[in-house]
Formats: C-alpha cells, structure tokens, sequence
C-alpha cells in the first residue's frame, strides 16, 4: 500500500497519507489486542504470545521501535499483541511513530523514484534509487546493531 500510494501521489502527500494510514491501522489493530485480550490471543498462538508479551512489556518503546525496522511477525500480529499485552499505549505509539518513520519516507522516496524512473529513464534517477535503497539497508543494519547494544548494555546495568 505504501509503494502504491507513493506512485500515486508526490512524496510529502504520499508520505502523510502513507504513514497516517499504518498509525491508524496500528492503533485499531492495538485496540481490538485489547478487546480480545490474553486469554483469547494466547488460545490462537500459545507460548509465543507470552514471550512477545514479556518483551513488550519489559522494554517498551525499544521493543516496538526494534519490530517496526526489524519485521520479525506481521504488522498486524505485533499490534493485536501489544493491545493485549502490558505495554502501555503510550509507549507503544511513540515506538510505531519512531519505528516507522525511516522506513516509510524511504518508500515513498524511492517508489516516486522507481515510479519517475519507469516514465521517463534518466541517470540521475537510477542513481537516486539505487542510493536510496543502499541508504535505506546502512540505517536498518545500523538501527539493528544499535539495539543490541542498548539492550546488551541495559541487561549489563541490570546485573550490577
């Protein structure tokens, strides 16, 4: 949808449109976690549910910004469970608004790119794409290592 909507629209309305839509699908999504609760989530997933939920929880913001650069279950399982789970609302938009931003403004730059690029190929394009998409890897890669090193650190502290 994000890809889509960058080819439709110019970047900056792409990327309101793009990201206001993802917050919004996030925070129903959070919402119905809530209204279904553990009991019924854990039913559907078992033992799972409870580690996502234990991190959650314990982490917060980190965690949320953590599965937003590194999708490790789909977008809308995260959401359900961190309605469900102890990790406060608050926490768990400021770790969505944190943890999307990156990598939607990279899509709806390079889909209007990529989208330029098919119409009417030119150098300059080509490169634009190619760099953004090589940027967009170096942050993710960075972002990834930065978060085990928050983490290593905080269970270090935790230890002395």
């Amino acid at each position: 949808m994000i890809a889509a909507t960058a080819f439709v629209f110019p970047p900056l309305s792409a990327f309101i449109i793009a990201f206001a839509g993802s917050l919004l699908g996030a925070f129903v999504n959070y919402a119905v976690g809530m209204l279904l609760g553990r009991t019924f989530l854990r039913q559907m997933m078992g033992k799972r549910l409870n580690k996502i939920s234990r991190s959650l929880a314990s982490k917060g913001v980190l965690t949320v910004v953590t599965l937003r650069i590194v999708p490790v279950a789909p977008f809308t399982l995260i959401n359900l469970v961190a309605g469900a789970s102890h990790i406060k609302f608050s926490e768990f938009a400021i770790g969505t608004l944190i943890g999307l931003a990156p990598g939607i403004l990279t899509m709806t730059l390079v889909g209007n790119r990529l989208f330029e690029l098919l119409k009417n190929p030119t150098p300059l394009d080509l490169a634009f794409v190619v760099g953004a998409i090589t940027l967009w890897f170096a942050v993710s890669i960075a972002a990834q290592r930065l978060i085990r090193r928050i983490s290593v650190w905080r269970r270090a502290r935790r230890m002395a």
